[in-house]
């Protein structure tokens, strides 16, 4: 029972199979009428959605996503001054979902310190 409700399954009449794995773990198949609506379900249409592209990682450009996604450095460089971000070389990490948003993060210049994050 332990094992069903951590897969969020709180009643046994719910269940459809439930099989042991050889890793000790629980598969879970809910009746139909218990499974979750997506839109499919629905007959809605979804924009795709696959993985976001990586662009700079540790300020060095990744030239096959780039050349990828039709882009070049002078289109890279103008998205992450939006972010105000000078040089690529300061990027710690930037990448383009497929909806075509950008999200962009600065390197860190400061030192850490031990016991600054309260984990040392």
């Amino acid at each position: 029972m332990m094992k069903l409700r951590n897969k969020n399954i709180f009643n046994i009449a719910d269940v459809e199979f439930a099989m042991p794995e050889v890793d000790g773990k629980l598969s879970v198949l809910p009746k139909s009428q218990k499974q979750p609506l997506t839109p499919s379900d629905m007959n809605i249409p979804t924009p795709y959605r696959g993985p976001t592209r990586d662009l700079i990682i540790d300020g060095k450009i990744m030239e096959d996503n780039l050349r990828y996604i039709n882009q070049n450095k002078a289109w890279l460089t103008g998205r992450i001054n939006g972010y105000g971000i000078q040089d690529i070389k300061d990027v710690f990490y930037a990448g383009l979902d497929t909806s075509g948003n950008l999200y962009a993060s600065k390197k860190q210049t400061s030192d850490e310190k031990p016991g600054k994050y309260g984990i040392e």
